[in-house]
């Protein structure tokens, strides 16, 4: 489980608990009777994380379905696609296709197409992967029916430039990228689906109620594009979460809509959980509320019996098991905290097993991250000083070699440009207007790599920011420093430039690392 899926449920636990102290029948006893006692909540947050790991064992259930996923994902950003270069070789050569594609990233790619919350979460996945992996803006994108509608931005459309540590695959010959970022299934169709190929792989992300508050043209619309990538040769596949209702319980339309899905998209992913809601398990309450004949039947009430047992050794009233959306108004548009849940799991899986296939995986390290603001720099610092042993001193100034092209590296009193003001933790420089100036690379062409070194952590980022392979780099940088100074030797140093061309004979990140530490050992 990553970061993020922690933090969701931690948020929304807290968000839960609050808005039943706060909405729910207890009412100012319940604040009164938490204030003398906390730890009458302990019970109750415990339900709340069982709820949790229901949700995550039957999304984990599905094995066979997230292989197909990652299988499917990995292969296509690990497999080259012709680019408009090759293409014109070809077609010199006398060669002809039924249908040649033009790659925009020169491997496939992995398109996430949704509905409502399920789309949001493949577009959130999807941005994560710039920054964690390093991809190229088109090579994991994200789009979803109704595009800022559904977002519910409250200053409505946006256009919205792709930034520069996004344009990383501006050089590629396949013609430009596009100016802004499309969020909808419109700009899918416009602006991929004219390149897409049989190396891509298209996944329809779907929740039954986020879905159902969309409505159904959304659903449609989304299907469409589905069959539109199918019908180009794409590898479609589908994420699907539903309600599973108990024996005696009205069904839904779940059924009908995964059965539709699954004539587009055989293949993928479909969690059947016994409820997609939070139920808040409260030890007070004014009036205990009488399950239905569905939660009876939930192994969710189930957990909400054995936090029940819990709360009465503490000589807690008996709890009333109240439903997350029916605490009051206000929360009466609660999330499917749990259905989500599982959806970002798999999300999550997807694009994490094919960068592992990739490559952008060493010791569970995301070792090409983009080095898009500071927190990351001193991320990509640990990384290198972590992955080669290096101290951190090494490690950040083979960071900065990495950044700045430069083997420039000692003082002319001798020994090494010192690096100590932009370790983590050293006390930040007074501002200057000189810093607040951002200096470019280009403005240090032919100047000592000290001045360089001198700026700024956050002038570090701005020149880095849209390079790829930096951490890579600086890791064969800092193991070739270290090996010198282990063996007495100082100078010469391997050249920055030799470092990259030894990265770009193995494409494999993680391959080209263990030669390189290999041959350091």
């Amino acid at each position: 489980m990553k970061g993020g899926s922690i933090t969701k449920i931690l948020i929304e636990s807290i968000a839960c608990v609050a808005a039943g102290l706060a909405f729910g029948a207890g009412g100012a006893a319940a604040h009164t009777a938490v204030a003398a006692d906390p730890s009458l909540l302990h019970p109750v947050v415990r339900d709340l994380f069982l709820q949790y790991e229901v949700a995550v064992r039957h999304a984990y259930a599905q094995a066979e379905g997230m292989e197909a996923l990652i299988d499917s994902a990995g292969a296509s950003i690990t497999t080259p696609v012709p680019t408009e270069a090759a293409l014109a070789a070809l077609a010199g050569a006398g060669s002809t296709g039924s249908r040649l594609i033009v790659s925009p990233t020169g491997f496939g790619r992995i398109v996430y197409l949704g509905v409502g919350t399920a789309g949001l979460l493949g577009l959130i996945d999807a941005s994560e992967c710039n920054p964690t992996y390093g991809s190229l803006f088109n090579s994991v994108r994200g789009f979803l029916a109704g595009a800022w509608a559904t977002v519910a931005n409250k200053q409505g459309p946006q256009s919205l430039p792709v930034p520069p540590h996004m344009r990383c695959d501006a050089h590629l010959p396949t013609g430009p990228l596009p100016e802004f970022i499309g969020l909808g299934l419109e700009a899918f169709t416009a602006d991929f689906l004219p390149t897409v190929n049989a190396a891509d792989t298209v996944v329809l992300t779907y929740l039954e109620e986020a879905a159902e508050d969309a409505g159904p043209a959304h659903l449609a619309e989304a299907l469409a594009a589905l069959d539109l990538a199918k019908a180009a040769g794409a590898r479609v596949l589908h994420a699907v979460v539903v309600t599973a209702p108990p024996a005696g319980c009205a069904t839904s339309g779940s059924a009908d809509v995964t059965a539709a899905i699954r004539r587009i998209a055989p293949q993928g992913v479909v969690i059947s959980l016994p409820a997609v809601r939070l139920r808040l398990n409260l030890p007070f309450s004014a009036a205990p509320a009488t399950p239905s004949a569905c939660d009876a039947a939930s192994p969710v009430a189930d957990g909400a019996a054995a936090a029940d047992g819990v709360g009465a050794a503490c000589g807690a009233p008996k709890p009333q098991v109240v439903p997350f959306d029916a605490l009051g108004a206000e929360t009466a548009a609660a999330p499917s905290c749990l259905a989500e849940l599982c959806l970002k799991l798999v999300l999550n899986a997807t694009t994490v097993g094919a960068h592992v296939r990739k490559g952008m995986i060493y010791h569970n390290r995301m070792i090409n991250l983009m080095l898009t603001n500071a927190k990351l720099f001193h991320r990509a610092v640990g990384i290198v000083a972590d992955t080669s042993g290096a101290p951190v001193e090494v490690a950040t100034r083979s960071v900065l070699r990495a950044i700045y092209h430069s083997d420039d590296v000692f003082a002319p009193e001798g020994g090494y440009v010192s690096v100590a003001h932009l370790q983590l933790g050293a006390p930040a420089p007074t501002a200057t207007a000189r810093d607040r100036a951002f200096v470019t690379r280009r403005d240090l062409e032919g100047r000592p790599f000290a001045d360089a070194v001198a700026l700024p952590v956050s002038n570090h980022v701005h020149n880095a920011s849209s390079q790829r392979n930096i951490v890579p780099t600086a890791i064969v940088l800092a193991v070739d420093e270290l090996a010198r100074q282990k063996a007495g030797m100082v100078r010469p140093l391997m050249a920055e430039a030799a470092a990259v061309a030894m990265l770009e004979k193995q494409p494999v990140v993680r391959l080209a690392l263990l030669e390189v530490l290999k041959g350091s050992a």
